[in-house]
Formats: structure tokens, sequence, C-alpha cells
């Protein structure tokens, strides 16, 4: 990338980390369905968590918990962590250009 594009790099770690919840979402049926294997079952469990708050709110919007669209899943999640991932990315940034600037004691 070039030194244009290092405003917008909190916007690519954003698109990144939202696109990658809504695709996890929309593959709901293979990520619930935890497998023998304690480490395949580990990580399922931990993706399943990641796209859990997509899925509370999508029912919350239908009104109903056992019928709801997964796109709105998709977008509820992709939204959020747009935000988790760009705010992530602009306090590790901070962070960085901060102990960049102190000195050695």
């Amino acid at each position: 990338m070039t030194a244009n594009a290092a405003p917008y790099r909190g916007i690519y770690v954003g698109a990144v980390t939202g696109t990658l919840a809504a695709v996890l979402t929309m593959d709901v049926r293979h990520v619930s369905m935890i497998s023998d294997q304690w480490l395949v079952g580990s990580i399922q469990r931990v993706l399943m968590i990641f796209i859990l708050p997509g899925l509370i709110a999508a029912a919350g919007v239908a009104g109903n918990s056992h019928a709801f669209s997964l796109i709105v899943s998709a977008v509820i999640n992709g939204v959020i962590y747009f935000t988790v991932g760009w705010l992530l990315y602009f306090v590790v940034a901070r962070t960085k250009r901060q102990r960049k600037g102190q000195k050695e004691i």
C-alpha cells in the first residue's frame, strides 16, 4: 500500500473482519454441527460464539426465534464486526505511535 492508502487501512481491516463474519453467518449450518474431534469442535464453538450476536439480533428483528433470515443476521454481524475491526485497528495504531514516540530509558 502507498502512503496515501494509510488513512484507509482501518477500513480495510474492518471490511475483512465484517466480510468474514458475514460469510461465517451464511454458513452457520456447517459451523453449528460440532465435530467429535476436540480441535475442530473447539474451533467450531469459538466460531459460533463469534456469530451469535447477529443470530440473536436477527431473531429479534424477525420477532420469531425459529424463523429468521440469515441474510439479516449476516448484515448485522458484518456491521458489528466491521466496527470492531475498525476500532481495534485504530487502538493498535495509536498505541504503536505512542510507543514509537517515547524515548528509551
